[in-house]
């Protein structure tokens, strides 16, 4: 392989490589919101949002973002919990934290 075809090797990988980072910067909040009410949750707010390494935050390595939420679930008790977002093609995910 000459030179050139090392570099654009190199900066094809490197593209790719920023692609996977960031894609959760993709993801919506009102996506979480959703994915939060469709599970029964009500009087959802998004206290914060990750993109970066989500997988070894609480959710899977797949995902895209990871949104901290308090929300009211269906007994009526005030809780947090964690929606995992995938982008573009993996559905979000409720999840439970465990104090």
């Amino acid at each position: 392989m000459d030179g050139f075809g090392r570099v654009m090797l190199n900066l094809i990988w490197i593209v790719i490589l920023v692609l996977l980072t960031v894609r959760g910067s993709c993801t919506r909040n009102e996506d979480a919101v959703y994915t939060a009410e469709v599970e029964g949750y009500s009087e959802v707010i998004v206290l914060d949002r990750d993109w970066f390494m989500v997988g070894f935050r609480g959710c899977d390595v797949e995902d895209a973002a990871k949104f901290e939420i308090k929300a009211v679930n269906v007994k009526g008790v005030k809780v947090e919990i964690i929606v995992c977002m995938g982008y573009p093609f993996k559905a979000g995910t409720v999840r439970v934290p465990i104090h």
